[in-house]
């Protein structure tokens, strides 16, 4: 059979271990020889399956230790609207929508949820940066801090993964503090305002002085940490 066609089978083999809870996140998948057997194909199509695996987020390939389920689907969200974007099947107008309506479910699950107060500290700290700092680019990393803990304080992954792949880097200083005082009072009328201010200002950014080549670079994940604050 060809291998172009064989590597479907490593895909659905494990899938189907997934699905029946045979392999967890943080496992590691059989060795390739057994898959080869198991499946009855060649060690090559293994491979390719396995790279078609890794590139989907389900798996990573570690060198040395073999292959693990790590379920990181962020990276192929951001692929995703970057290739929608570049074939202009989205927007400007589409993504910023899209961003106004992420922003606001998520202050709606953290009033709901009740979680402001345990996300409080990290919050003040940076805000505290943002008043202290001049520095656009100190500004834009924070402007990522901040909203990166917002989605964290709605305590859902899919909001994370969502949020990480559209997240645009843009600072919007005084509104930041709205924001928080609005969830500590769990005001979701004014918390819904300062949201639109907020989002106002990345829309008209976004219209003056950004290409979709421009907007490309902008929209993507976080790196590891980057929702932290550093001194």
């Amino acid at each position: 059979m060809n291998s172009h066609k064989e590597y479907t089978k490593v895909v659905d083999y494990i899938y189907r271990l997934v699905k029946n809870g045979s392999l967890r996140k943080g496992d590691s998948l059989p060795a390739e020889r057994k898959i080869a057997e198991d499946l009855s194909i060649g060690r090559n199509s293994v491979r390719e399956g396995l790279r078609v695996l890794e590139n989907i987020g389900l798996t990573e390939s570690r060198l040395g230790s073999g292959n693990y389920i790590t379920a990181d689907f962020t990276s192929t969200i951001t692929q995703i609207f970057e290739v929608m974007i570049m074939v202009e099947n989205v927007s400007k107008d589409d993504i910023c929508q899209f961003r106004r309506q992420v922003d606001r479910c998520i202050c709606l699950s953290i009033i709901e949820n009740g979680t402001i107060r345990k996300y409080a500290p990290r919050l003040e700290k940076i805000l505290l940066a943002m008043a202290e700092n001049k520095s656009r680019s100190k500004l834009v990393d924070l402007d990522q801090a901040f909203h990166y803990c917002l989605m964290e304080a709605a305590e859902n992954k899919m909001w994370h993964a969502i949020y990480q792949a559209i997240s645009t880097l843009y600072a919007v200083n005084t509104v930041h503090r709205a924001i928080y005082q609005t969830l500590l009072n769990n005001d979701w009328d004014h918390c819904i305002e300062a949201l639109n201010r907020h989002n106002a200002i990345i829309e008209q950014n976004l219209s003056h002085t950004k290409t979709i080549d421009i907007l490309l670079d902008e929209i993507g994940t976080f790196p590891s940490g980057k929702g932290d604050v550093h001194e």
